[in-house]
């Protein structure tokens, strides 16, 4: 299932898989609840700007989505966003520590968080 998070220039999607297809058992219905709750706490957060390819959004893509504004980018760098850690996010990393950040972003509650946050501000001062 596929839910509009937010509209916009910049538009973000909220992706939620689907649980396992029949639970029989007690085992298999804990398991379906726990497939449930975690399809519904961690769902993938996908983002088009301007109409182009639509892709998996992760923390590395908020600089590059942000650029052409001003404005929200100022308000990234001056730590205004309590979402956004530009020290964190901007830092250069190695190959396995980007690795190690894209596993642990598979959660995706904060990417979510940071778009609510970020992404609305860009649709309405920058957003064409």
């Amino acid at each position: 299932m596929v839910e509009v998070l937010i509209p916009g220039a910049i538009k973000v999607y909220r992706l939620y898989g689907l649980p396992s297809s029949v639970a029989i058992g007690k085992n298999e219905v804990k398991e379906r609840e726990q497939d449930i709750k975690y399809i519904i706490e961690s769902p993938t957060i996908l983002v088009v700007k301007n109409g182009e390819k639509i892709e998996e959004l992760n923390s590395s893509d908020f600089k590059k989505l942000t650029e052409d504004c001003s404005y929200v980018r100022t308000k990234m760098l001056n730590n205004e966003y309590a979402s956004y850690n530009p020290e964190k996010e901007e830092k250069k990393k190695s190959k396995l520590g980007s690795l190690l950040k894209n596993e642990f972003e598979l959660n995706g509650a904060k990417i979510q968080r940071m778009a609510l946050e970020i992404l609305p501000d860009y649709n309405e001062n920058c957003g064409k």
